[in-house]
């Protein structure tokens, strides 16, 4: 068995897993405004501790000069980072042009990361919430960070 984990970080993005027997998505977990470690752990950790081979692809992020947030953008990529190195799994950073070109179809967007969503795993919901109108675009992005992983792996193999 394999899992295949994909995040979009930041405060509106999400995480994903594919794995041999399912798919899940959700919003990156917040609380009180920072990342939600415990709740992020708590998400991962029934799936990562299995005896499979996991690799996590994180889409690579940096901070604009005079960007508001973009200290704690960075510090919280890092702790996902971190996160990951206690599961003992180092996270593969991808640039979003090279994920977005190996899934996507142009325009390389968040509509078309829903679409490709809504076509390639049509059992996920991309609400955040039962309360939702709109599909989360963090949560389409993450779901195909972790097929564009899927794909990287599958091509090593």
């Amino acid at each position: 068995m394999s899992l295949v984990i994909g995040i979009d970080p930041g405060l509106k993005g999400g995480i994903a897993k594919i794995w041999d027997d399912g798919v899940e998505s959700i919003p990156m977990p917040i609380k009180e405004g920072l990342l939600d470690i415990k709740t992020l752990f708590a998400w991962v950790e029934p799936e990562i501790t299995q005896p499979m081979d996991t690799v996590v692809y994180i889409e690579r992020v940096w901070a604009m000069p005079k960007q508001r947030g973009g200290e704690r953008f960075i510090k919280d990529a890092g702790r996902l980072l971190g996160l990951f190195e206690l599961f003992d799994v180092t996270p593969i950073e991808v640039l979003p042009k090279k994920w977005k070109h190996g899934i996507l179809k142009a325009p390389y967007d968040k509509d078309a990361a829903i679409a490709y969503c809504d076509a390639n795993f049509p059992e996920i919901s991309l609400l955040a919430t039962p309360r939702s109108k709109k599909p989360h675009d963090g949560m389409a992005d993450a779901l195909c960070i972790a097929a564009y992983g899927r794909l990287c792996e599958e091509e090593k193999a």
